[in-house]
């Protein structure tokens, strides 16, 4: 991470690809787990890089920076309980915000009030100098 970087405002943020794909997948877990495979693959052909290298969980364990994880109570692309173990394996100072009644990316939009005045005050602790 570059010395400017003084703080992290994730919104949304999910576990893992692999994670979020198997939310999404409606199947039997032996069955996603082989569509995920064969997607892996040709990710790993085509682009370079396999599903399983997206992986945020493991950078946030690895943390130094603080951290503001947001996120909607109701959001139905990335379930809720992603965030909290986001959270909970984040290694650095952090912070969380759940606004109550957001969907996915709606947390501005549902309570602008909450969550601009989250972010400020975030930013404002960690870019002091």
């Amino acid at each position: 991470m570059p010395p400017q970087v003084k703080a992290v405002i994730e919104d949304c943020g999910y576990t893992s690809v692999w994670d979020v794909f198997q939310y999404h997948i409606s199947m039997q877990k032996w069955q996603s787990e082989i569509a995920l495979h064969m997607a892996s693959f040709v990710t790993k052909i085509r682009a370079g890089y396999a599903l399983e290298d997206v992986n945020p969980l493991k950078q946030v364990q690895k943390s130094q920076v603080p951290m503001l994880f947001i996120h909607g109570s109701q959001d139905d692309f990335v379930p809720c309980e992603m965030v909290e173990e986001l959270y909970q394996n984040a290694t650095c100072p952090k912070e969380k915000l759940i606004v109550e009644g957001a969907g996915h990316a709606l947390s501005c939009s549902t309570d602008a009030s909450v969550y601009y005045q989250t972010i400020f005050q975030f930013i404002e602790r960690y870019t002091k100098k």
